[in-house]
């Protein structure tokens, strides 16, 4: 499992949390820490994409 895959499911684990736990602050953070890990994969996510389509030169090659 890839970062990305792990941060996904750490997220995906925190909001299903997040949703079956009674106290609401708890409730609150796991909520909060599920949004900023989904939010983080997905900008990795991005960053990898545009990293493997815009390969920067390697310093061998020039």
């Amino acid at each position: 499992m890839n970062t990305i895959e792990f941060m996904r499911d750490m997220a995906s684990r925190a909001l299903r949390l997040s949703r079956n736990t009674l106290d609401l602050h708890t409730s609150r953070e796991l909520r909060i820490m599920g949004e900023e890990l989904k939010a983080k994969s997905d900008e990795c996510a991005r960053e990898r994409c545009a990293s493997a389509a815009n390969p920067e030169p390697s310093p061998e090659n020039s």
